[in-house]
C-alpha cells in the first residue's frame, strides 16, 4: 500500500506541478485502495500483459525496465513507490491497473505518457496503455479495430463496456453523435473536462508553391476565398503516381494501411467515369487492385479518423481525388518528400504539432466555418474544419472504482497547444523514441 499523508502529499504535488508546464490543479482525495479489479471478457497473453505494463515503474524488479520520474524524497516519500494492489506472477498483471486508451496518432501517446507518471507515481494506480485490441486474436466489433488499433470511433465502445478507462484526447466536432449517445443516453462515459488544447484541422501546402515560377499557384493565400485557387491550379496538385492501390474495408482479410489508397466512389474517391470504383467488395477482394489518378489530390490521415474531406471536395466540386496516407508518419513523409522534391502537395494535418515547427506550410482558406455548415451534416457539410476544444473522456465504472483517478483527469490540463507542440517534436526530431523518457524529461 502507498501512505502518504495528505497534507505532505498535497504540498509536493503542488510544488511540483507549479514548476512544469501541466497546470494540474489537483485537490487531492487521496482514497484507499479499491476492490480488486474485474478484467473485462476476453483474454490476453501473459506476453501481452507485460507488454502494456513494460514502461510501469510499479513493476517487481526483476521485470522493471524503466524508472519511475520522481524520486521519494520529490512526492514526500521515505522510501520506494509500492503499487495500490499485488503484481500477479501467473498473469503478469496488476488487478487495480488503470487502464488508458491510446489512439493511432503521436499527441495521444504523449498525452497518456504524461498523465502515467503522475496516475502511477502520486496515486500509486499501475498504468496500462491499450493501443490495440485488448484481447488475443479476438475482434468482436469490426468498426471498433483497423488493423489491429483503437478506431477514433471505436474509442467509445470501449469506454462504454469499460474494456478500456479513459481517453485523453477527444476531438469533439467529429463525435457529437457518440456523445449524445454515450453520455446522454446511456450514461456510460463520462465527460472528464477539457485538456487545455484547441485544435485545428485543416488542408496544407509547401510554402515554396507561392515563389516557384515554375510549379508555383496563383492566388493570395490570404484571401477569403483562396480556396478557389484549387480550381485553376489542380495540376499542380496531381498525384506524382499514375495508380494508386484502392483502400480496403475492415472486412477485408488483408489490410494494407501501410501504404497510400484511394477510397471508392462512395467513400469520396474517384467518380467512375474518372476510373474509380464504385463497389468496396472489389478493394476487398483484390487489395493490390489499381485504379488510375485524375486531376489533383488531396493526402488525408487514416481512413478510421474522423474527417470531412469527402464532402469537402464534393461539395466545392474540386477536382481531387482523395487518397488516404493511413498513417500520422505517412502524413509527413509525403509532405516531406513532396518538399525535398519540389513538387506540389495538399495534405491533411492539424495543429498544434511539432513537425510544424520543421515543416514550412501554408494552410488553404477554405471557405469560412460556420455553425450553419456544421448543422448541415457531413453530406452537404461545405467549409473549413471548426476549432475544437479537445477533451477527456472515462468510463464511468471506472470513475466509479477509482474516484481519485478520476478526481485527476477531470483536472488534467496542458498549458495550452504548445505543450504538445513540444511534445510530439522531442519524439519526432529528438534523441529518443522512447515515450516514458520523452514525457519524464519534459515534466
Amino acid at each position: 500500500m502507498l501512505l502518504i499523508p495528505l497534507a505532505t502529499k498535497k504540498m509536493r504535488w503542488r510544488e511540483h506541478l507549479l514548476s512544469f508546464h501541466c497546470l494540474l490543479h489537483v485537490f487531492f482525495l487521496y482514497a484507499s485502495a479499491q476492490p480488486g479489479y474485474i478484467p473485462a471478457n476476453g483474454t490476453i497473453s501473459r506476453d501481452t500483459a507485460l507488454k502494456r505494463l513494460k514502461d510501469s515503474c510499479l513493476l517487481p524488479e526483476n521485470l522493471r525496465t524503466t524508472n519511475c520520474c520522481f524520486s521519494p524524497s520529490e512526492i514526500g516519500l521515505e522510501t520506494g513507490l509500492n503499487s495500490r494492489c499485488e503484481f500477479n506472477e501467473s498473469t503478469n498483471s496488476f488487478p487495480c491497473a488503470i487502464k488508458l486508451g491510446v489512439n493511432n496518432w503521436d499527441s495521444s501517446f504523449a498525452n497518456v505518457y504524461v498523465a502515467k507518471h503522475f496516475i502511477e507515481e502520486y496515486l500509486g494506480w499501475p498504468v496500462e496503455i491499450q493501443a490495440e485490441s485488448p484481447t488475443d486474436g479476438v475482434i468482436s466489433t469490426q468498426d471498433i479495430f483497423m488493423d489491429g488499433e483503437i478506431t477514433e470511433f471505436g474509442q467509445w465502445q470501449l469506454l462504454s463496456e469499460n474494456i478500456i478507462d479513459a481517453i485523453l484526447e477527444v476531438w469533439p466536432s467529429g463525435h457529437r453523435e457518440n456523445e449524445f449517445k454515450f453520455i446522454r443516453e446511456l450514461g456510460t462515459v463520462r465527460d472528464a473536462g477539457d485538456l487545455g488544447v484547441i485544435g485545428k484541422i485543416g488542408w496544407f501546402f509547401p510554402r515554396f508553391l507561392l515563389n516557384s515560377s515554375s510549379n508555383g499557384i496563383v492566388g493570395d493565400p490570404d484571401h477569403v476565398e483562396y480556396w478557389k485557387s484549387l480550381l485553376v491550379n489542380e495540376h499542380v496538385f496531381r498525384d506524382p503516381e499514375a495508380e494508386r492501390f484502392c483502400c480496403v474495408t475492415e472486412n477485408s482479410e488483408i489490410q494494407n494501411l501501410s501504404r497510400i489508397c484511394i477510397p471508392s466512389f462512395e467513400e469520396g474517391g474517384p467518380s467512375v467515369e474518372q476510373g474509380g470504383i464504385e463497389n468496396t467488395s472489389i478493394c476487398d477482394a483484390d487489395p493490390n487492385l489499381l485504379l488510375p489518378t485524375s486531376g489533383g489530390r488531396i493526402l488525408s490521415g487514416a481512413a478510421s479518423w474522423s474527417t470531412l474531406d469527402s464532402s469537402i471536395l464534393r461539395n466545392l466540386e474540386l477536382n481531387f481525388s482523395l487518397q488516404f496516407a493511413q498513417s500520422e508518419s505517412n502524413l509527413i513523409k509525403s509532405m516531406e518528400d513532396a518538399i525535398a522534391n519540389e513538387y506540389g502537395l495538399i495534405m491533411y494535418f492539424w495543429f498544434p504539432h511539432g513537425a510544424l515547427r520543421e515543416l514550412n506550410l501554408e494552410q488553404i482558406l477554405l471557405p469560412h466555418f460556420s455553425p450553419e455548415c456544421f448543422d448541415s451534416g457531413n453530406e452537404n457539410y461545405s467549409c473549413d474544419y471548426p476549432q475544437d476544444v479537445l477533451g477527456k473522456m472515462i468510463s464511468q465504472k471506472a470513475a466509479d472504482r477509482f474516484p481519485d483517478f478520476s478526481d485527476f483527469l477531470e483536472v488534467f490540463t496542458y498549458r495550452d497547444g504548445r505543450d504538445q507542440e513540444e511534445l510530439t517534436y522531442e519524439f519526432m526530431y529528438g534523441a529518443t523514441k522512447d515515450w516514458s523518457q520523452i514525457a519524464c524529461n519534459w515534466l
